[in-house]
């Protein structure tokens, strides 16, 4: 077989296992040279593509779960990596946060670490951690939302390094705002001073901006190891399954009504992050244990894909 023919095969097969029709086509369509091949062994599957660049996160393994020797003809080409997307952006943000805390704990904490975790989520701590300082009032001015007064319920200045909480409202409303606000500290600096309403995890219409603190606050307050761990002391499974018996679990005087109305996965979320008694015996809703709304909690629970 001669040289091109060669290459071309050795494309074709790359394109392949890259999902990608266009790899390896430089800025004026011609093939990139930059194909190379991993022939000594002792180099094998240390240039496997990524699961970034794959897009596929078994993309190297064989049907018997190794690594495919197909991908010894993959080697390092001329095409930018895929950024990570916003979600995984935010969840990595939420994450470096809480491994903070974590470090800092002793310090946060003089007189006693929390020996619950879901306590070390603290948007006080936090605020206090990455340099703001947290000012709570009763007040902090209202909107003006066609012609109904909304009250602000929470104001970062970025400028003056200050987080404002109003504690007009509910607690689980306060510690989900604040949250909010340090996504907002730590991912957007476009706005010097922004101003918030109430913000309880619940999905609504909002700018791009509002979203991502969203997703940060629900990251942050409810990560996703402890939120299934959590779910399994309460259930008993890593899967909920809605069936005749997890129904009556659920609802002993009306299982059938409430398989009925569960059909619809949000209702069976909502349910499921607020339930307070399950096969007779009372439990601490995951809501009440991680302190949020129950909206913000089946929000995580659809999220985490856990039934």
């Amino acid at each position: 077989m001669n040289n091109d023919s060669e290459l071309k095969k050795k494309i074709s097969e790359s394109r392949r296992l890259y999902q990608n029709p266009y790899a390896h086509l430089n800025g004026i369509g011609e093939y990139d040279s930059v194909l190379k091949r991993n022939a000594s062994a002792s180099q094998k599957n240390t240039h496997l593509p990524s699961l970034y660049e794959l897009q596929n996160p078994y993309a190297s393994l064989s049907g018997e779960g190794n690594h495919s020797t197909e991908t010894e003809t993959v080697l390092h080409i001329n095409n930018p990596r895929p950024q990570k997307s916003k979600s995984v952006v935010v969840e990595q943000a939420a994450h470096d946060l809480r491994v903070k805390i974590w470090k800092k704990r002793h310090e946060l904490w003089p007189d006693g670490v929390p020996s619950d975790h879901v306590e070390l989520l603290d948007p006080a701590k936090a605020i206090e951690l990455i340099g703001y300082k947290l000012d709570e009032q009763e007040h902090l001015g209202n909107f003006a939302d066609e012609g109904e007064a909304t009250g602000v319920a929470g104001v970062i200045d970025r400028v003056g390094k200050r987080i404002s909480i109003s504690t007009h409202f509910p607690s689980h409303i306060q510690r989900f705002t604040a949250a909010h606000e340090i996504g907002h500290a730590l991912m957007h600096n476009d706005a010097v001073i922004h101003r918030d309403r109430p913000v309880d995890g619940a999905r609504k219409q909002r700018a791009p901006m509002e979203i991502e603190a969203d997703k940060f606050a629900a990251s942050f307050l409810m990560p996703e190891k402890l939120v299934r761990d959590r779910f399994r002391n309460v259930f008993g499974s890593d899967f909920f399954v809605l069936n005749d018996d997890t129904a009556f679990a659920l609802d002993p005087g009306k299982p059938n009504e409430l398989l009925s109305k569960c059909k619809a996965r949000h209702v069976l979320a909502r349910t499921l992050a607020g339930t307070m008694n399950y096969s007779g015996v009372h439990v601490r809703s995951l809501a009440e244990q991680f302190k949020v709304s129950i909206s913000a909690m089946a929000i995580r629970i659809e999220e985490l894909k856990l039934f």
